[in-house]
């Protein structure tokens, strides 16, 4: 993808480099899509754009972009958000889920009586 020198590097310009390069198929996801829905996710540990990509297409993560394979996005699965293949908000909410840390819930002597 060619970009203009006087075109603005947005953040949603990355994003689309990041799906274009990886091929068809390819949506923003997990906290990338959370982020862009203003969805609040605390401290998501995963500071680089994250994306998901089918099985077969090309699926390297890189310093910038981390890539998650599955085995099947369903047209019901993705939508777009300003020309962006994302994520759908429920999608997105299960994807999350999946890998957040369960909280620990902590017990004091009150709760055995």
């Amino acid at each position: 993808m060619v970009r203009l020198s006087a075109t603005p590097d947005t953040w949603e310009s990355k994003l689309m480099r990041a799906c274009l390069a990886r091929g068809p198929g390819t949506v923003v996801s997990f906290g990338t899509a959370a982020r862009l829905r203003d969805l609040d996710l605390g401290a998501w540990p995963e500071q680089r754009i994250e994306v998901s990509v089918p099985q077969q297409a090309s699926h390297r993560s890189t310093p910038q972009v981390k890539v998650h394979v599955t085995r099947r996005i369903s047209s019901k699965d993705r939508c777009y958000w300003n020309e962006l293949p994302v994520t759908t908000v429920g999608r997105t909410i299960l994807d999350v889920a999946g890998v957040l840390p369960r909280p620990v819930r902590q017990y004091s002597v009150l709760d055995s009586a």
